[in-house]
């Protein structure tokens, strides 16, 4: 994935989201405290989560996609 790509997702998902998550200067990127809350939250869900994330992420490695 190319940087611009990157770029493009991260701010979808900002627009997404309704909020910056983080701060960009020159080719440094730091989270915004509302990155931060974001962050915790969702390291908080991820133990919920994972196994179905992880059977999803197999499922599309397996039909290569």
């Amino acid at each position: 994935m190319t940087h611009g790509a990157i770029s493009r997702q991260v701010a979808a998902f900002e627009t997404w989201l309704g909020v910056q998550v983080f701060h960009r200067r020159a080719k440094r990127m730091r989270l915004t405290d509302d990155g931060r809350r974001y962050l915790a939250l969702a390291e908080s869900e991820i133990p919920v989560c994972s196994p179905a994330l992880l059977q999803r992420i197999s499922m599309r490695a397996a039909i290569g996609g």
